[in-house]
């Protein structure tokens, strides 16, 4: 896909907009949908995200592919997510 930047160069918008345009060339989800992701629904142990808003409101699952998963989990290693209570959006 796109390269990825370097973490310590680069400031945490730029990293975080690489992710979001991985991520939405990578599932093809809408931007109003991307935008209300929790980081609870995302499942990276099966590889997986539940989607809520939809355009037809109706709960979806949208398989994540390797590498996606890769970029997620330093995305959340990044920002130090531990738990879902902190940090409740994963934008």
């Amino acid at each position: 896909m796109i390269k990825e930047p370097n973490v310590k160069k680069c400031s945490f918008t730029d990293y975080r907009n690489w992710v979001m345009v991985n991520f939405l060339l990578g599932t093809g989800v809408r931007i109003s949908t991307l935008v209300s992701i929790l980081v609870k629904d995302i499942d990276l142990a099966e590889s997986i995200l539940k989607t809520r808003h939809n355009k037809n409101r109706r709960q979806q699952i949208v398989p994540i592919s390797r590498t996606l998963n890769k970029i997620l989990i330093k995305y959340l290693q990044y920002r130090n997510v531990e738990s879902e209570e902190v940090c409740k959006y994963l934008w």
